[in-house]
């Protein structure tokens, strides 16, 4: 059974743009990710935080260009319950 997560736009929590950036680093080795040739700062881009129970379980973040939007980040900390594809509904629904 997949468990709900509670999706909320990045930024709205204190404390959200220090946990991206630790988790950022810790997931991806750096502060900064590089996507066709352009540096992004994850924890400076919008983005959707997954919580379950109180606790951050996933993160998106994202760029808008040319009416186009980029997935920079996508990170689940709970693999294969669903995180990472409710994080992708909310940036398709809410961006």
């Amino acid at each position: 059974m997949t468990e709900r997560f509670h999706i909320q736009a990045l930024g709205q929590v204190e404390g959200d743009r220090g946990w991206v950036n630790d988790l950022v680093i810790a997931r991806w080795g750096a502060d900064v990710v590089v996507t066709r040739g352009i540096v992004h700062r994850p924890a400076r881009l919008p983005g959707w935080v997954a919580w379950q129970s109180g606790e951050r379980v996933g993160l998106l973040t994202y760029r808008l260009s040319g009416g186009a939007c980029e997935i920079v980040t996508l990170d689940s900390l709970r693999p294969g319950m669903g995180v990472g594809t409710a994080l992708i509904k909310a940036c398709l629904l809410y961006t």
